[in-house]
């Protein structure tokens, strides 16, 4: 595949046909062993992207898609951000409210690590 493009950056993103993983129709409940599979998928994600230095800030069910190979992927990268150092320092809030942190809700002026955030977020997206 030839692209050509006249910015220096062109991302390029896979088609996940398959959707949201909470969407996807099956016959059978989610088994346990598969929603820990599909966990761990996402716990590979994140620390992919911390350690490439992204901040991804919007965790949620919604943005997590299930590829062909029954491997989940996360997407929406339209509130990350990349961060020098060890981590970022966050000094505002982004993101689905029902899925940030407390802190961040109860704090206008929140001030917070960026890793947490992406923590606390992929924790309250393994209680939906």
């Amino acid at each position: 595949m030839n692209i050509t493009c006249k910015l220096s950056v062109c991302p390029v993103f896979e088609l996940l046909e398959r959707g949201e993983v909470l969407e996807v129709p099956t016959d059978t409940p989610l088994s346990e062993s598969k929603a820990w599979t599909y966990f761990r998928d996402v716990i590979q994600g994140i620390e992919y992207l911390h350690y490439q230095r992204i901040i991804h800030r919007d965790i949620k069910p919604s943005n997590l898609l299930l590829g062909e190979d029954g491997c989940v992927q996360i997407g929406d990268f339209g509130v990350c951000n990349e961060f020098h150092g060890s981590d970022a320092s966050l000094s505002n809030t982004a993101g689905t409210p029902a899925f940030m942190a407390p802190e961040a809700l109860n704090n206008s002026t929140f001030s917070g690590k960026g890793q947490l955030v992406d923590c606390c977020q992929l924790h309250l997206t393994r209680q939906f």
